[in-house]
Order: structure tokens, then C-alpha cells, then sequence
């Protein structure tokens, strides 16, 4: 009964301390690749979107390289579109996903600019990773399947009538995700 009494106060305390705002916080951010990134998103004045792709090289040049090319141009989000948007890409539970083994195409650009800093996540929905660019590098790279199905929703809302995103779903994404998973890092 003790053991059991104390494995129930662990498991209580384990998710108290998940669902604080400071670990979060802390989760979110090491996803995003540092405080830096979280603290841009998270106070952005402006949010843009931008449906972008990737062209990859012929199969047959070996020393190629992938090229993420703008298929219109950035237009400012909605601010309640927005604040989802900074809310969802701030949530450490966007980010509790295994890597997977994928071949990242770029489907969707959001800048989110504010004091001084600008912080650009390229998403691919395809294997629900994204690259996260501060500075013009890249300072992170992963999955974001938790926020998926929300981040998905709200990007098609932005692009009503784009017949490429209206092809992904949640449910068919959960199924392929499920396939494409590491099975060690």
C-alpha cells in the first residue's frame, strides 16, 4: 500500500511539474533552440505567412542541393490567428514527439518579428518537422506533432483555397507519423 501511495504522489508530482509554466517554458524554448527564439515568438508584434516550397536536385547529382522557393509573398496574420499561432509554437507540448525519418519539404514560412529580433520557422506537413532560423542560421530543428492538428488548422484558415494543404490532415498525419518514427536517435 506504501509503495503504491508513493508511486501515485511521484506520478502527481511528475505531472505537476510538467504542466508548470516554467518547465514549459524551458521545453518549448530547447525546442526552439533557445531562450532567444521563445522570448521573439512568444512578444512578436508582427506575425507573416508565406507558402513557400522546396525543389530538390535531380537524383542524379550527387552534390546537389535542396532550395526553398517562395510561391507568393509574406502577408501579415490576423491578430487572433496570430496570438493561436504564438501560443501553439510556445506550448512544450507542441513538442513531446520522437523524430522521424523523413524527407523535410517546405511548405509553410511564419516570421514573427518584434523588439529587434526576427524568428522564422519553415514547417513541413508532410512529417510534421520544422527548421527554426534566428539571424539568418538555424538553430533548431524537430517535430511538432503535439500542436500539429491546431497549427495545421489555423495555416490552412490562412490559405482557404491552397489545394496542396487542404491534402493534410490530422488523422492521416497521426498514421504516418506513427511509420516514420526513429526508433533510436
Amino acid at each position: 500500500m506504501k509503495k503504491a501511495l508513493a508511486l501515485a504522489f511521484l506520478a502527481a508530482a511528475i505531472l505537476a511539474v510538467a504542466q508548470s509554466p516554467e518547465m514549459n517554458e524551458l521545453s518549448a524554448s530547447t525546442a526552439l533552440g533557445g531562450k532567444a527564439a521563445y522570448d521573439a515568438i512568444r512578444n512578436a508584434t508582427k506575425v507573416t505567412v508565406q507558402r513557400v516550397d522546396t525543389i530538390f536536385p535531380p537524383e542524379d547529382d550527387p552534390n546537389g542541393k535542396s532550395k526553398v522557393v517562395d510561391l507568393g509573398d509574406p502577408f501579415a496574420v490576423p491578430a487572433e490567428q496570430a496570438q493561436a499561432l504564438k501560443d501553439a509554437f510556445c506550448s512544450g507540448k507542441t513538442y513531446l514527439s520522437p523524430s522521424k525519418t523523413c524527407r523535410f519539404r517546405a511548405n509553410v514560412r511564419y516570421g514573427f518579428e518584434g523588439a529587434g529580433d526576427k524568428v522564422t520557422l519553415v514547417l513541413c506537413f508532410g512529417c510534421g518537422e520544422m527548421e527554426v532560423w534566428q539571424k539568418g542560421e538555424m538553430v533548431s530543428f524537430g517535430p511538432f506533432d503535439g500542436g500539429y492538428g491546431h497549427i495545421l488548422k489555423l495555416t490552412q484558415s490562412l490559405f482557404p483555397k491552397d489545394e496542396f494543404l487542404a491534402q493534410f490532415n490530422e488523422k492521416i498525419f497521426q498514421e504516418r507519423a506513427k511509420r516514420m518514427e526513429v526508433m533510436k536517435p
